[in-house]
């Protein structure tokens, strides 16, 4: 009775994930191309050959698994798959880099703001793994609430989980996206009956500046950064950092022209910080920023950096580390004014910052 029991409760929990097959053709997808689309069979499979992005806006998704089989093209390639969209520029993405088997960055996770990738203000969600790009690989997303499992090949247990997705949206459509280029075969998915509340409801971590106020974004060649902006007329918004300090700029200010990774032109944003102090004494302002940032604390300029993709070398990437800059600030009594001009090109707009 015990084991009759437990068939039947396995039963009926299979039940709810329900996959559904969706086979590439132009009748069920829909399509941004940066080169023509190909259907053809490759390696035994029927294949969608994609540089861009394929989507399934008919599907309503929010929790439940995502599954596709992928295999490069060139010597270089991504291939992933976008999930909660809400347009063609915001949504989760996780995806492979072909040419990187092995590498410590050889898959990733990253949220979509404003049709710009944040892989270099996320670091911490990435991990090695191994695959052939030259033969078909089985990439598996399990997706639930705030969390994220990644299952590749055979992998019984996740390459990677991430338990604190950053997007806010709910639910949206799904889809497969390429850059340089991949192929595509057998897409399925399923939902999950029993919804997950979004959870990203961290504690901040010690010192760290919470939130921020940020301009409208610039055209570099408006804005001289190295000039201290007296009119204050600048469009003032608060926007609040992640619990890790993070301020993911994309997420709130729109570039004047983005996705187009290294042909972007540079967009720059104002963001300000103040705080009061009892007297004068000295502040260690620790910080990290992408692309490039200009310090000015209390209208002085303290600080002037680069950390863009390849600034210091081909290996370089640009990652962020809230320790990696620092600054001694000899503070007055009253209210004190943390200002930087934060410059971008592409692969995540950011700034963190904390004060000891």
């Amino acid at each position: 009775m015990t084991n009759r029991i437990l068939t039947l409760s396995l039963f009926a929990s299979f039940q709810v994930f329900a996959q559904t097959q969706v086979p590439f053709s132009a009748k069920e997808w829909s399509f941004i191309e940066r080169e023509p689309i190909q259907f053809e069979t490759k390696l035994g499979k029927e294949a969608l050959y994609l540089n861009g992005q394929a989507s399934l806006q008919r599907v309503n998704f929010q929790d439940g698994t995502i599954e596709v089989e992928f295999m490069a093209n060139k010597p270089r390639a991504f291939a992933g798959i976008q999930f909660r969209a809400q347009d063609g520029s915001n949504y989760e993405t996780f995806y492979v880099r072909l040419h990187k088997s092995g590498f410590l960055d050889a898959v990733q996770y990253t949220p979509e703001f404003n049709g710009e990738s944040n892989w270099q203000l996320y670091r911490e969600h990435q991990a090695a793994v191994s695959f052939d790009p030259k033969q078909w690989n089985h990439l598996k997303l399990e997706i639930r609430g705030s969390n994220l499992k990644v299952f590749l090949n055979d992998s019984t247990e996740p390459i990677l989980v991430v338990d604190n997705l950053r997007r806010d949206d709910k639910e949206g459509f799904i889809g497969i996206q390429s850059f340089l280029g991949a192929y595509f075969s057998n897409f399925k998915y399923s939902k999950f009956s029993d919804i997950t509340p979004l959870n990203n409801k961290k504690k901040y971590q010690p010192n760290v500046i919470q939130q921020w106020e940020l301009s409208k974004s610039y055209p570099l060649e408006e804005i001289d950064v190295n000039q201290y902006p007296e009119s204050q007329n600048q469009g003032w918004e608060v926007c609040l950092a992640e619990p890790s300090g993070l301020l993911p700029i994309n997420k709130y200010r729109k570039k004047t022209s983005s996705g187009n990774f290294e042909q972007n032109p540079i967009n720059v944003v104002w963001a300000r910080y103040k705080f009061q102090s009892s007297g004068t004494n000295v502040k260690k302002l620790s910080f990290d920023f992408s692309d490039d940032a200009v310090v000015y604390f209390n209208g002085e300029k303290l600080f002037e950096g680069k950390n863009s993709f390849r600034a210091k070398g081909l290996t370089f990437r640009g990652d962020l580390l809230i320790d990696g800059n620092s600054l001694f600030l000899n503070t007055k009594n009253g209210e004190n004014e943390v200002l930087i001009a934060v410059s971008d090109k592409a692969n995540g707009w950011g700034l963190m910052a904390k004060i000891e």
